[in-house]
């Protein structure tokens, strides 16, 4: 997403069955995160992908807390439920990436938050 307001950047590539996200740039506030999710989610359904593997490693910024997350994960499109979902967070974020997938899981979505990259790549592949 090349747009000058929008403070982070979306790159992405479909590689063996999975589409790869990376995600760089610095989020000003939580809903800044939620634009995010929702730019990313679009370009899911786009593709037409059934695995993916999202990096945000290098997105700094706010994330969302324990209502954020419920927010955030109610606003999943039906369609979501078929994709199998691996992210990669900072360590640093382990508290709010617990929030997402718990909401997630509760939720009917095969959602797993990893800090290491290989290992998500192995749990989208089992």
């Amino acid at each position: 997403m090349a747009d000058p307001e929008t403070p982070y950047q979306i790159r992405y590539t479909l590689e063996g069955g999975i589409l790869w996200l990376k995600t760089t740039g610095t989020l000003r506030t939580e809903a800044d995160f939620h634009r995010f999710a929702q730019d990313a989610i679009a370009i899911i359904l786009q593709s037409g992908a059934k695995k993916v593997l999202s990096d945000v490693r290098d997105l700094a910024g706010p994330r969302p807390g324990v209502l954020g997350a419920v927010t955030l994960v109610e606003s999943f499109p039906p369609a979501l439920l078929r994709v199998k979902m691996a992210a990669v967070e900072r360590i640093e974020n382990r508290e709010t990436m617990r929030h997402r997938e718990n909401a997630a899981v509760n939720r009917g979505f095969t959602v797993k938050y990893f800090t290491d990259p290989e290992q998500a790549l192995t749990w989208l592949q089992d």
